[in-house]
């Protein structure tokens, strides 16, 4: 609507009739119109600026949390995203401390599902200009996954999985540790999902094809070309060891989730332990001594000599 005008200032008299209209859209049940509500309003506050929509920000931090059906809290997320794009990088990064605390600190676990949906839109929106914002939110990510309540939990999946389609190779660097060490936490919940995710990630890394592991030992290392370049070779391996320790979990769900990732990793299982742990069945015999000392001896009346009476 802006850009149909001469003067942008011309639509603000209309405001007052145009935001309650644009903000019932966000709560509509169907997702494409929400879709198309949210990125009218980014266009708007990019048109106009957040000095003439002042209430817009606070309505959308508060729609965010706010009870009621999860539709409602979706179309603020993606309402958020959508004007915080259009209001520009310095903007996310001046909110972005009161976003990473309200998502961290929320007591209501309907607002922390709002700020995992935020999670999921802003990378899309954003696109690789949100690479910078990733180490303060994937952490913030992950503490989602272990959540008590399933619809924050399957936010935050959805998030992670939105950060890893966006972010393919990036996200490997930072995402495999922490899901590394997802796989060892006392959480069953996380060391589920730390599972899933891992198999989503190195799947969309090799397209579904067994990784490469090349041997240290023997002089490899990774080739210019593959997808898990500029992941360490010993990253690698201990990422593997991980995942092939989870496959004995005491939890099903994590056992299933590791066992089907490795399966589609590793083509020839017992070259790959071989070559992820070198020494893995230590000799049982080892060497004798060259110089033994003498066995002590025990019988002690054996070899000493009968003298008849």
């Amino acid at each position: 609507m802006c850009s149909l005008l001469s003067d942008r200032q011309d639509i603000v008299p209309y405001l007052p009739l145009l935001l309650p209209e644009l903000q019932a859209v966000l709560t509509d049940p169907i997702p494409e119109v929400r879709s198309t509500g949210a990125k009218a309003l980014g266009r708007l506050c990019a048109g106009l600026g957040e000095q003439q929509i002042p209430q817009l920000l606070p309505w959308l931090l508060g729609a965010l949390c706010r009870g009621g059906a999860a539709v409602e809290r979706a179309g603020a997320a993606q309402g958020l995203a959508e004007v915080l794009f259009a209001l520009g990088e310095d903007k996310l990064r001046a909110m972005l401390p009161e976003l990473c605390d309200g998502c961290r600190n929320a007591a209501e676990p309907m607002a922390r599902e709002g700020y995992a949906m935020l999670w999921v839109h802003l990378p899309a929106v954003y696109g690789a200009r949100f690479e910078p914002f990733l180490p303060d939110v994937l952490p913030l990510v992950l503490l989602g996954l272990a959540d008590d309540m399933e619809p924050v939990r399957d936010a935050s999946m959805r998030a992670a999985q939105a950060v890893i389609a966006a972010f393919r190779e990036l996200s490997a660097g930072l995402l495999l540790p922490e899901l590394q060490r997802g796989l060892g936490h006392e959480s069953y919940r996380i060391r589920q999902s730390s599972a899933e995710l891992l198999g989503d990630l190195m799947l969309r890394l090799t397209n579904k094809e067994p990784m490469p592991i090349p041997d240290p030992l023997k002089g490899e290392d990774n080739a210019e070309d593959s997808p898990l370049a500029t992941v360490p070779v010993v990253q690698q391996h201990e990422m593997l060891a991980a995942l092939y320790i989870a496959r004995a979990d005491a939890t099903i769900g994590v056992k299933q989730a590791a066992h089907f990732v490795w399966k589609t990793l590793v083509a020839n299982a017992p070259k790959a332990l071989r070559t992820i742990l070198p020494n893995p069945n230590p000799d049982p015999n080892p060497d004798p001594d060259p110089n033994p000392s003498p066995s002590p001896n025990p019988n002690p009346n054996q070899g000493a000599t009968h003298h008849p009476t």
